[in-house]
């Protein structure tokens, strides 16, 4: 009985302490995305705080939170300015190209369809690509992320999903804000189910090259 209830203590202790750092983490994120061009950076640490727990088993939030967020600041900071120019084309085709049409409507509404679906599956797992890679190169980055929400279609759109949902609950209960890192644990979390389905595909056809 006495094992038994010091069981239960040990689990409850270890579950508040998670919940307790994860909560902190979500802080972390609120407080260094607050001057808002730092939010790819901030995004970044959170996804790369995530991993740091997972290989590690360690449970630190300040140090290597910092520690993520020196390490990719400025390729982070880069990737974000490509997504925020790439985010202005599907914009710019349904505001002001698409209504001023009179031919090839449908043509041009599926291409900006198609270009928007794989724009936020790429933004879904860009993140956690990049939190993932030692490369500077942007593009390779944005490169990585786009192949494995492409080869592994499914997962991503489940991880777009959650997204959606997540910024709807946001929306209509601004609270849940706080425990935004939940939702980095989901993705990350898929993101690493994308990557696993990718090694087996690799190891089946004797793929050697990355992703």
């Amino acid at each position: 009985m006495e094992v038994g209830k010091m069981t239960l203590l040990k689990n409850l202790h270890e579950t508040f302490g998670t919940v307790v750092n994860y909560l902190f983490l979500n802080l972390l994120w609120l407080v260094f995305s607050l001057p808002v061009v730092t939010i790819p950076a901030s995004a970044t640490a959170m996804f790369g705080v995530i991993n740091y727990w997972k290989n590690t088993g360690e449970e630190d939030v300040i140090r290597p939170f910092i520690t993520e967020f020196k390490r990719y600041f400025f390729s982070s900071q880069k990737v974000g300015v490509i997504f925020l120019g790439l985010g202005l084309i599907p914009l710019t085709g349904f505001f002001y190209v698409l209504p001023k049409l009179n031919n090839f409507e449908n043509m041009v509404l599926i291409l900006l369809i198609s270009f928007t679906l794989i724009y936020l599956l790429t933004t879904v797992f860009i993140f956690p690509a990049l939190s993932r890679n030692d490369h500077v190169n942007s593009f390779y980055t944005i490169r990585y992320a786009f192949l494995v929400s492409i080869s592994q279609f499914h997962i991503a759109m489940i991880a777009l999903a959650v997204t959606a949902a997540m910024i709807l609950v946001v929306y209509v209960f601004p609270i849940t804000l706080f425990i935004g890192s939940s939702m980095a644990l989901v993705i990350n979390l898929l993101f690493t189910r994308a990557l696993d389905k990718v090694d087996l595909l690799k190891q089946k056809y004797g793929l050697a090259e990355e992703v």
